[in-house]
């Protein structure tokens, strides 16, 4: 360091000498930041600033267009550097200076893309959001703009702005899906983002599911599951997002998140299975909400796709909320023939019956129960 400031006074205003010396800092700067030591934000800053000085003499002692010009490029280079310095440092009104500095300027670098992003995170940290969000806004129009990096700065704005970000987010997405290639692991990314990362409850809560819903089914974004894998990621994040809302006992949000997860399994042999356990859900989800025809509906699709003593079950379950006795003691009887029955679901079949206050129901339940001791499948214990 005490070479390159002595050098300073060999430079005999050549705009070659400029460049050569100021890169040197910049170098220097770069070096600084990759080590992360205590004060190497500071120290780091101050040398970008020593080769910006250098950078705008080396401008006045230039005698070309080529020298102008290539001064100009590593001029906004270094000021981006600097900007991101600022950046880390929490100084977001010099970001927005430097950033505002860099679109003034006559370089071409005014629609790099790196700028809408400093510019976002800048006044984020000024919590000023519809600044922000006009900048991130403004990314949908920029070609230019990497997939990660404008997948980072949806997720930098989420962060900060919370449930109320929620809208933005969703219309920045779909917005690129208008102008560019994005891949499903970048839907992905944004909707774990929107999501959360766990638990539910709230008005906020139902907001960013609601979002998420929107965008996971526009068709633009399903089309992009083709990969199988890729698939399984989306209908996990959902299925979790949906049964969180479920054991908060918000019904009508799960539901409408379980239904959305069924758009990313296949309709074939390998994944009934799996359709089969959506569809079981979906009419638990309805049952919570009273809305039995759907619920019915529901558990009709699971049992064509994999008949089981649950499926069963719940069939019981909707003809009794229905108040079928007739229906109710039929379905008891076909649940003895189910492939997985097992004596536990009379005693079940039983309790819900009493809990519906049909009685005859319930003694259809323990007489067939009874019927299976009499044939000597079962020993009577205490519980039973």
């Amino acid at each position: 360091m005490t070479l390159l400031n002595r050098a300073r006074t060999l430079l005999f205003g050549l705009a070659e000498h400029y460049k050569a010396l100021a890169s040197q800092y910049v170098m220097f700067g770069k070096s600084v930041l990759a080590k992360s030591e205590s004060g190497g934000l500071s120290e780091a800053l101050r040398l970008m600033n020593e080769a910006l000085d250098l950078y705008e003499k080396g401008l006045h002692a230039a005698r070309t267009r080529e020298e102008m010009h290539e001064l100009k490029d590593l001029r906004s280079k270094t000021l981006r550097f600097v900007s991101a310095i600022h950046l880390q440092m929490g100084e977001y009104e010099s970001v927005i200076k430097c950033v505002k500095v860099l679109r003034d300027g006559d370089s071409g670098e005014h629609h790099h893309p790196s700028l809408p992003v400093l510019a976002m995170k800048g006044w984020l940290g000024l919590g000023r959001f519809m600044e922000a969000e006009k900048e991130l806004r403004g990314m949908v129009v920029n070609k230019g703009i990497p997939e990660g990096v404008w997948v980072s700065a949806v997720e930098a704005y989420f962060q900060a702005a919370g449930t109320a970000g929620a809208e933005t987010a969703k219309g920045v997405f779909l917005g690129l899906l208008g102008r560019c290639h994005i891949s499903a692991s970048a839907a992905v990314r944004v909707a774990h983002k929107v999501v959360g990362d766990g638990g539910s409850g709230g008005e906020g809560a139902r907001v960013r599911a609601k979002v998420v819903a929107e965008i996971v089914s526009d068709e633009r974004v399903v089309a992009l599951f083709s990969d199988e894998a890729a698939g399984k990621a989306m209908h996990a994040l959902l299925w979790n997002c949906a049964a969180d809302h479920f054991r908060s006992k918000d019904y009508e949000t799960s539901a409408e998140i379980f239904e959305k997860s069924m758009l990313y399994v296949p309709y074939d042999s390998e994944n009934s299975i799996l359709r089969a356990k959506g569809f079981r859900v979906l009419c638990l989800c309805h049952l919570g909400l009273s809305q039995l025809d759907q619920a019915q509906e529901y558990i009709n699709e699971a049992e064509k796709l994999e008949p089981n003593i649950n499926a069963a079950f719940l069939k019981l379950k909707i003809y009794l909320q229905k108040n079928d006795k007739n229906s109710s003691i039929n379905q008891i009887q076909a649940m003895t023939t189910c492939l997985d029955f097992s004596l536990d679901f009379l005693s079940l079949a039983a309790h819900e019956a009493v809990a519906c206050r049909a009685l005859t129901v319930a003694v259809a339940a323990l007489s067939s129960l009874l019927n299976f001791y009499a044939k000597g499948k079962i020993k009577i214990t205490n519980d039973r």
